[in-house]
């Protein structure tokens, strides 16, 4: 009898396998789809996501304020006209701060920071991305946005070479600052030598980093083309200041001490900033760090 309901039992778990296994399997199949599924969203929706590219009101050309004049970077090699703010700086020795703004700005929303830095005497260039504002281009990419961004550099870098050639007084150093996404292109000029100095604003060590971060069940580095890799270009940046908010709820604080230790730059933790606020937190202590910073790269330049 014992024989017989052992015999039975094992049978009983050897019938019972295979639907278990089939259950398994069917599990899987449907987890791999839904996970396949995400994933290919992902992959749809992510360029939207870092390019949310606002359409808002901008301002018209005659109503800009006092002393911005507002320039277009002609279409060049098949790359889309965009649009810049200028302040110019009130006398020949002083730097200009060359802005490169954040993924979900245009560049109107600088007008009240370029006015501040006008007030001191600096200059202040931003440029507007392709596919955002009124510039033109139907959207960005990160190979067209460090192409638009050497092209302002390539300009202004002409403008004071002509201005020297004619024997007149030329502008200071170049600044070069890029805040969250503009922190990558300003890293990028660098690499390729434009620009005098750089300050970077709530830097990431690359946006697929980011990505993983946010979303870490999804395999980013599959996901995303585009990586602006920022640390890997981090050694490439002359005299670099760093600035990161203590509290960025989006880009860890220790992102921006990588970068910065790769670069050797001097770092500025920001009490109480976050992500959004990390200019402005403080009383602006970070928007005196920069104009401090690009007031020293005059009297270190040859």
């Amino acid at each position: 009898m014992r024989l017989a309901s052992s015999v039975f039992a094992s049978a009983s778990q050897t019938a019972g396998r295979p639907r278990w296994v089939k259950r398994l399997g069917r599990g899987l199949v449907t987890a791999g789809s839904l996970y396949s599924a995400v994933c290919l969203a992902a992959w749809l929706l992510y360029p939207r996501l870092l390019y949310p590219a606002p359409r808002r009101a901008v301002v018209a050309p005659e109503e800009l304020p006092p002393g911005c004049e507002e320039l277009t970077l002609p279409a060049e090699a098949g790359a889309p006209p965009v649009r810049a703010l200028r302040w110019r700086a009130a006398g020949a020795s002083l730097p200009t701060l060359v802005w490169f703004h954040g993924n979900g700005e245009i560049v109107d929303d600088l007008l009240p920071l370029g006015a501040l830095y006008a007030s001191e005497g600096l200059g202040f260039v931003a440029m507007e991305y392709r596919g955002y504002g009124r510039s033109a281009g139907s959207k960005a990419t990160e190979l067209g946005l460090y192409a638009d961004a050497e092209r302002l550099l390539r300009a202004l870098e002409r403008e004071r070479e002509e201005r020297s050639a004619r024997g007149e007084s030329t502008s200071g150093p170049l600044v070069v600052v890029g805040y969250s996404l503009g922190s990558a292109i300003a890293a990028e000029l660098g690499a390729r030598g434009r620009g005098d100095r750089y300050v970077l604003v709530a830097a990431f060590t690359s946006i697929t980093d980011v990505a993983s971060r946010i979303a870490p069940i999804l395999p980013a580095r599959l996901i995303l083309s585009e990586r602006f890799d920022t640390l890997a270009k981090a050694p490439h940046l002359r005299s670099p200041l760093l600035i990161h908010g203590a509290d960025d709820e989006l880009v860890p604080i220790d992102m921006g001490r990588a970068v910065a230790a790769a670069s050797g730059a001097r770092f500025v933790a920001v009490p109480s900033g976050r992500h959004g606020t990390v200019l402005v937190v403080g009383g602006g202590a970070a928007l005196r760090e920069i104009s401090t910073f690009a007031r020293a790269a005059v009297r270190a330049a040859p």
